[in-house]
């Protein structure tokens, strides 16, 4: 499920996150795609070959924000690349030697 782009932080099109959940450890994994690695040149060549006129047409704006997302959607999986991240629990001033003290 793709995320509104409009928020505050780094700029980005869309964050296309693919929820992994790993039943044995119950984390929660994300796919995150490297915006710095990316061939925007690409992406900006296979989104502008397309003919969205005539793939739009007497459709309304829901069914048009669909086929534009499943659009950009294909050319970022195809020229971006992404990595598994892995969440914490705990917080940055939990060290290793918090959790020796604790245990």
């Amino acid at each position: 499920m793709a995320s509104s782009p409009f928020w505050y932080g780094e700029p980005r099109m869309i964050d296309f996150a693919l929820d992994v959940h790993d039943l044995n450890t119950r984390t929660r994994h994300k796919n995150v795609l490297i915006y710095i690695q990316a061939n925007f040149e690409l992406i900006k060549e296979e989104l502008s070959s397309l003919d969205y006129e005539s793939q739009i047409r007497n459709k309304n704006a829901e069914e048009c924000n669909t086929i534009l997302e499943e659009k950009m959607s294909t050319a970022t999986e195809h020229d971006m690349p992404t990595k598994l991240k892995i969440p914490t629990n705990n917080p940055p001033w939990f060290s290793q030697e918090i959790k020796n003290l604790i245990n």
